[in-house]
């Protein structure tokens, strides 16, 4: 049978997931973590509905993270760090509600960041470098708050970066090669305010972006040239 009505499909690692227009969630394929849902770890050869009401998924190396249509945040597949911020590191193969009134879910090498609708950013999961910026560097196991009036959310690799409602940029983590722009190479683990202003950043790993809102362009981490920018600078042409 055709399989129809397909609003939304997400792939990775041979685990599918499908939204259909009535909000039915449909997985198939690897399963070993028990990402899929669906209450076993033997892999889904054939689609199969797992839930109803959903409106979107996010899939992070064998962790599944679905938003609801009431704000409810569920999770299920892989554990290892806490990730699915539940309060221990087993895996599940069944999901389960973790969070209320969730705007967005991102997720990074088992890093994993949740805007709820007040603004409010709250992580759970791997945090070697202290990129969850809870002030630590050890694994978060039940999900925390650490930030408020967040408007959007950028994650890379170890890094992370937030601009809140006001335009201000606030980062966290690995800063190898500056790429904070805090003014050393020095990791953090606690979110740190350093620009105003801005209105899009765009992250690679080893130097970050910024558009401001005058237009400006401004960047910090590795830049070839000059090696590494430690502070955040105007680019100029």
């Amino acid at each position: 049978m055709l399989f129809k009505k397909v609003k939304k499909i997400v792939v990775r690692g041979y685990s599918a997931y499908v939204i259909k227009e009535d909000g039915s969630l449909w997985v198939t394929g690897k399963n070993e973590y028990g990402q899929l849902g669906a209450g076993e770890k033997e892999k889904i050869k054939k689609w199969k509905k797992v839930l109803d009401k959903v409106i979107e998924v996010k899939i992070n190396r064998g962790s599944a993270y679905v938003i609801k249509e009431d704000g409810s945040l569920w999770a299920t597949g892989r554990n290892e760090y806490g990730e699915l911020g539940i309060g221990d590191t087993k895996n599940r193969n069944k999901w389960e509600k973790v969070l209320e009134g969730v705007r967005e879910v991102k997720a990074e090498g088992a890093s994993v960041y949740v805007t709820k609708e007040d603004g409010s950013l709250w992580v759970a999961g791997k945090n070697e470098y202290g990129q969850l910026g809870a002030g630590e560097e050890k694994e978060i196991k039940k999900w925390k708050k650490v930030l408020d009036k967040v408007r959007e959310v950028k994650i890379d690799r170890s890094s992370a970066y937030v601009i809140k409602e006001n335009g201000s940029l606030w980062v966290t983590g690995k800063n190898k090669y500056g790429q904070l722009g805090v003014g050393n190479t020095d990791n953090r683990n606690k979110w740190e305010k350093v620009l105003d202003g801005v209105k899009e950043v765009k992250a690679n790993g080893r130097n970050a972006y910024v558009i401001k809102e005058d237009g400006s362009l401004w960047m910090a981490g590795d830049n070839l040239e000059t090696r590494y920018t430690y502070k955040w600078a105007p680019v100029y042409e």
